[in-house]
């Protein structure tokens, strides 16, 4: 899989993040693989950028990643959701239209799992103040 980053994006997200990010997704201890397609998907629908590339969730992932790794109940609340999450899709929720991932999600919505992968992903993302110019870029003159 290739991703197309700017410079910009690049040398903001290795600010951020660091040269972990461009470890191959498979590496991460905590998420299996599947799990972190899954994520991904929910973070696109979640925080939709349709103009910003994968790197950017795969690091908000990474943080949630590291906190679940340190926090074996928040790992077993979003794993178990996970699964539920996909088990709520026709297909997988990976493989699903954005209307039916919308629609899982909105299945979920007063969970605990929802509320906590959303809070984690909200922080992950927009948190850390590098990543706010990926984000929030000045309009053109």
């Amino acid at each position: 899989m290739v991703v197309k980053i700017t410079r910009r994006e690049f040398l903001l997200v290795s600010l951020s993040t660091g040269l972990v990010v461009l470890i191959p997704v498979s590496l991460h201890r905590g998420f299996t693989p599947d799990q972190q397609r899954t994520l991904l998907a929910v973070a696109r629908t979640m925080f939709p950028h349709d103009h910003e590339s994968d790197l950017i969730y795969m690091s908000a992932i990474g943080r949630v990643d590291s906190r679940c790794w340190s926090n074996a109940k928040l790992s077993s609340l979003i794993s178990a959701g996970l699964l539920a999450l996909e088990r709520t899709c026709p297909e997988t929720f990976t493989k699903a239209n954005q209307s039916a991932r919308v629609a899982a999600l909105k299945a979920h919505e007063g969970s605990q799992f929802f509320q906590a992968l959303y809070s984690e992903l909200l922080e992950a993302i927009y948190g850390p103040p590098e990543m706010w110019s990926l984000f929030f870029r000045p309009a053109a003159a």
